[in-house]
């Protein structure tokens, strides 16, 4: 089971220098990907999108929170063998050219070290902040997905035409260095979720579910794949989990493992960067 950590990039965190020494520090132990989380923007009022939004967030949306193709730019510039990736990006909030442009520019940069983690969406203020319609963001995604895909393709000139998104024969280059895009997880937990990453996705992005719901679900997702002629084996599968007491994380990793997770990430913790080191040198101890 691979070992990664993950941050959302934002207040003390959104500088420069910690960045790059939280990214040196996971590049240095060994760590297999630095995850990011994502968003275009806050509303300063939410009136929908569930609960947690009605009530308020619990961190400061007005803080700096740095946008998740240039801030990957940014860390794998300054590693050397480590991945990062975004988990997960909205991609019906974008322009799908532009962002398989700007994502196969960072992977040729970055030699083949890029992740790419998406997902549908599920607040309607963030959709009318960039005159997105709310309305099938799902079939919007799919097509997006499958638009970028073509452009990541072998294809010279490849052109694609579809309900939302159409394009003539195009030079889009540089093609990614890793061949046909990198690898795409996919979040979701809804059963249009399980469908997408079973046609599209390299992994599901199960979030910090149990590890019985992961072993169920990815039960689904791999006959989705079977469904759309795809290796079932072939799916994998990325959770989060959160350090407790030591022989606590120990038994939820050994779980995670034995319900098929193939990585897991551990959130960064730490306010200084010696305590940030410190504490995924010792996060990485339980896994020997």
């Amino acid at each position: 089971m691979l070992l990664s950590t993950g941050m959302v990039p934002r207040a003390r965190r959104a500088t420069p220098d910690h960045l790059v020494g939280v990214a040196k520090a996971a590049d240095e132990l060994g760590y297999h990907c630095l995850w990011f989380g994502d968003r275009t923007v806050y509303a300063v009022d939410y009136e929908s999108g569930g609960p947690d939004h009605k009530e308020g967030l619990p961190w400061d949306i007005s803080a700096q929170q740095n946008e998740g193709i240039v801030n990957l730019s940014w860390v794998l510039a300054n590693t050397t063998r480590l991945r990062a990736g975004v988990s997960v990006m909205i991609i019906p909030l974008r322009n799908p050219v532009v962002l398989a442009r700007q994502v196969a520019t960072v992977d040729y940069l970055s030699k083949g070290r890029l992740n790419f983690g998406i997902g549908v969406g599920g607040i309607p203020e963030e959709f009318a902040a960039v005159n997105v319609p709310w309305a099938r963001r799902g079939a919007r995604a799919d097509e997006y997905i499958a638009a970028m895909k073509t452009l990541w393709g072998p294809d010279p000139k490849p052109k694609f035409s579809g309900e939302f998104i159409s394009f003539p024969e195009v030079y889009c280059n540089p093609k990614p260095a890793q061949e046909g895009g990198p690898p795409l997880y996919i979040g979701g937990h809804s059963d249009a979720a399980y469908r997408r990453v079973g046609r599209y996705a390299d992994a599901w992005a199960a979030g910090r579910g149990r590890p019985d719901y992961i072993a169920e679900t990815m039960v689904k997702i791999r006959a989705y794949a079977e469904a759309a002629g795809r290796d079932p084996a072939s799916i994998k599968v990325m959770c989060t989990t959160w350090q407790v007491a030591a022989e606590d994380t120990r038994r939820r990793l050994a779980e995670l493992e034995e319900a098929g997770v193939d990585e897991v990430v551990v959130p960064v913790e730490g306010r200084e960067l010696s305590e940030v080191r410190d504490y995924l040198a010792k996060t990485q101890e339980l896994l020997a």
